[in-house]
């Protein structure tokens, strides 16, 4: 379930970095770059960068829920997928990010993709597909790691487990057997 989640949240990113990379790209005319440079930017801002502000905005938001209706803190926990807009406030603030530091990432992206320049087909795998898949696989352990319920790992074996239909664990009590 974590990595649908995952991959459900990855596919949103996607649709809006190639909006965000087409606008940024019109924005910045003038300072160089294309949509592909611009989309590969954006990959790694928000894999980079971008999880540790999505981090720091999980953290902010659930000590927020804690102190203002503890009651239902429960219902807002991490690892129960219940707190939705954090990427998109994330998203929101990496985009900031890319505008005001347009011309060193620019740069970055010039010199990381230079390589491929010659071909537009390859620079567009490489923009597209190689950077999201190896970037994407690097936020989703990281990101895994920081939103797992906290207390997981059960030491006893796992046939004293069981799971119910959400995937919550529970302890078999097998009595004096």
């Amino acid at each position: 379930m974590d990595s649908s989640k995952q991959l459900l949240g990855a596919g949103w990113i996607h649709v809006l970095n190639l909006l965000f990379a087409k606008k940024l790209e019109q924005q910045f005319e003038t300072s160089g770059g294309d949509e592909c440079d611009w989309y590969w930017i954006n990959i790694v801002v928000d894999c980079t960068f971008g999880v540790g502000v999505t981090y720091i905005l999980l953290q902010l938001s659930m000590r927020f829920v804690q102190s203002v209706i503890p009651e239902q803190a429960d219902d807002f926990r991490t690892g129960e997928y219940r707190v939705n807009g954090i990427t998109d406030a994330g998203k929101g603030l990496m985009v900031a990010f890319m505008a005001v530091g347009h011309s060193p990432l620019l740069g970055l992206a010039g010199i990381a993709l230079a390589p491929f320049a010659a071909s537009p087909n390859l620079k567009l795998l490489v923009a597209m597909i190689a950077t999201p898949f190896c970037m994407n696989a690097l936020q989703f352990w990281v990101t895994d790691n920081f939103i797992k319920k906290k207390g997981g790992m059960i030491e006893e074996d796992d046939d004293d487990i069981e799971l119910d239909e959400r995937g919550g664990r529970t302890k078999i009590d097998h009595g004096d057997l």
